[in-house]
């Protein structure tokens, strides 16, 4: 939820990546966000909502919708830290297609995703190429 601001609802911070981008105009802005809240399954009513309105688990979600919003080519992220496992399994399932689908109207084919995770579980359903760490150097992978 800290990675909220609290003066700004989910499509307002959704939104929010795109100030300073030639994307999409101004008008388009507010369709977009809610077009990438709803492929993380946050509705229209949801996206009204102030952070303190909405569950850890929905933050959750609009934290990526946030970040591919605006197109990028690779997103660093340690999505699943503060998760209980209902909600990680539920965004194991869910993210992998999002990450890799053509949002509706947008001109991407998807983006590169470097995860962070100490779940090693977690890292080899998710990703395609895994390499670890140990004491700052690499021991595998590649």
């Amino acid at each position: 939820m800290l990675a909220l601001s609290p003066y700004r609802n989910a499509l307002q911070a959704v939104m929010k990546p795109l100030d300073g981008f030639a994307l999409c105009t101004a008008e388009k802005r507010p369709g977009r966000a809610a077009d990438a809240l709803r492929a993380v399954r946050i509705d229209a009513g949801m996206a009204a909502r102030w952070p303190d309105g909405l569950s850890g688990g929905q933050c959750q979600r609009v934290l990526p919708a946030r970040a591919l919003v605006a197109e990028p080519e690779l997103l660093l992220d340690e999505p699943f830290s503060a998760l209980d496992t209902v909600t990680t399994a539920a965004l194991l399932r869910e993210l992998p297609p999002l990450l890799g689908r053509r949002w509706a109207g947008l001109s991407g084919t998807g983006c590169a995703v470097l995860f962070v995770s100490h779940d090693r579980a977690v890292v080899q359903r998710l990703a395609d190429r895994v390499s670890s760490l140990h004491d700052g150097r690499q021991v595998g992978g590649g």
